[in-house]
């Protein structure tokens, strides 16, 4: 079990049972570091989230250095890119349609060729080569459909599509093989039975 440890800038390896077995990473902003770009108390620095290829290589997303992380099982740096421009690859640039408060990648995911696939909060799902190179951006950002509000969380399924957690528009994007980009599920209301109060069942809240 991989932790993504966002409040101590470090990467824990756990066994099922919860036994710590390793762990790697400390504030900063040198490679194999996190979080150096913001306070070393602050969790929007990251790691945030984890995706793994099919070497067993880790990879982590820093929301305020607007950097990405390619790491063994070590620790040790296999890559990094990113910043938080504005333009195609960068994770920052406000929103011309939804606001942000903040900047950053958040969400990535590695698919069955080996491609990174990045979330930002500049409403972003974009393509990455493992070393970086940029390769294309899955629609834009907004409300509509198939656009994207605060993408989070990523995962694939056996066809090689891969499915977004988009937050802001609760609702689940899916993005085929060819980097088309449709609702897959939601997209209409937001639903929390927290409180007791029945949900309908197309009612989402991520």
């Amino acid at each position: 079990v991989w932790v993504a440890d966002q409040g101590n800038h470090r990467v824990l390896r756990l066994s099922p049972e919860g036994k710590l077995l390793g762990k790697f990473g400390s504030h900063g902003s040198a490679p194999g570091q996190f979080g150096g770009a913001g306070k070393a108390n602050s969790r929007f620095g990251g790691p945030h989230f984890l995706a793994f290829d099919r070497q067993g290589n880790i990879y982590t997303t820093e929301a305020s250095g607007g950097r990405i992380q390619r790491l063994d099982r070590t620790g040790k740096p296999l890559a990094v890119w990113g910043d938080n421009s504005d333009g195609p690859g960068g994770f920052g640039g406000r929103s011309k349609e939804v606001r942000n408060p903040l900047l950053g990648p958040i969400a990535v995911w590695v698919d069955r060729l080996g491609r990174v696939w990045v979330g930002a909060t500049n409403n972003r799902v974009q393509l990455f080569t493992p070393e970086g190179r940029f390769l294309l951006m899955a629609a834009g950002d907004g409300t509509g459909p198939g656009q994207f509000h605060l993408p989070h969380g990523m995962a694939t399924d056996s066809k090689g599509n891969i499915y977004v957690a988009d937050r802001n528009n609760i609702a689940i994007r899916k993005i085929d093989t060819s980097g088309i980009v449709s609702t897959f599920f939601g997209g209409s209301n937001f639903g929390f039975d927290g409180d007791g109060l029945p949900t309908a069942a197309g009612d989402l809240s991520i």
